[in-house]
């Protein structure tokens, strides 16, 4: 798959769009400067793959080094503590749910609450349909104009467009989208799906993953990983 992506061509035509040699930010930086690194950084950290990570058991320690101990021991206090936050986010998340279902419970809204509620709907039924009632979108147009967010999707956490869209698995909540996606798509992005598919998966989903990612030492933030076609055909179709 790496002859789909050279890195090298995409540092050339940013070089040449942003001619910034800075590599981090001085305090003698003019603001225009500054701007153009930082969206050469972001540019390469977005669409960059990342490194592969160092593989495991790469060095061995012997049981009675006294270094080997000391990791040892490190590393299973770093686990049994990532164990308690975890338990102690999943338990916030399920009391702030239930607060949530007691604060929005329709069926106990009065009725100025239900007469908003209602407001609410027509009024984003008006913004999705036109007079006729007719959907204001389409499929292809939402392909068009597609996207991915900057975080991890269903099944992947690494954040690269080139991973998610050209080099892993496809994840949808819906065949639908995974039919349109692979039959709309023409020329290179075509072939680049086609290459895709056959050597990763493309996975019918339940929904959205419920993930963890670190906050503080007290404490993890959940996080709620999107299929890739929904993200993807959703961004579109807001756009």
């Amino acid at each position: 798959m790496s002859e789909l992506f050279d890195v090298s061509t995409l540092e050339a035509c940013i070089a040449a769009d942003l001619p910034v040699t800075e590599s981090f930010l001085t305090s003698d930086m003019t603001i225009p400067d500054a701007r153009s690194l930082w969206l050469k950084n972001s540019l390469l950290k977005k669409y960059v793959p990342s490194p592969p990570s160092k593989p495991k058991g790469l060095f061995k320690m012997e049981p009675d080094d006294p270094i080997g101990v000391a990791y040892g021991v490190a590393r299973d206090a770093y686990k049994k503590h990532q164990a308690m936050l975890k338990q102690k986010t999943l338990e916030l998340f399920e009391v702030m749910n239930e607060r949530c279902k007691d604060a929005f419970d329709v069926d106990a809204f009065d009725q100025i609450e239900l007469t908003t509620l209602n407001i609410m709907r027509e009024r984003l039924f008006r913004l999705t349909h036109d007079a006729d009632q007719v959907l204001r979108y389409s499929l292809n147009e939402s392909f068009v104009q597609g996207g991915n967010g900057p975080g991890a999707v269903v099944g992947d956490c690494d954040s690269t467009f080139y991973r998610k869209m050209f080099a892993g698995d496809l994840a949808s909540t819906n065949t639908r989208l995974q039919q349109h996606y692979q039959f709309y798509g023409r020329g290179t992005w075509g072939k680049a799906e086609i290459l895709r598919s056959l050597s990763q998966a493309t996975n019918l989903v339940a929904g959205s993953s419920l993930e963890f990612a670190p906050k503080s030492s007290e404490i993890l933030r959940l996080i709620s990983p999107q299929a890739l076609l929904d993200m993807f055909y959703q961004k579109g179709t807001g756009k």
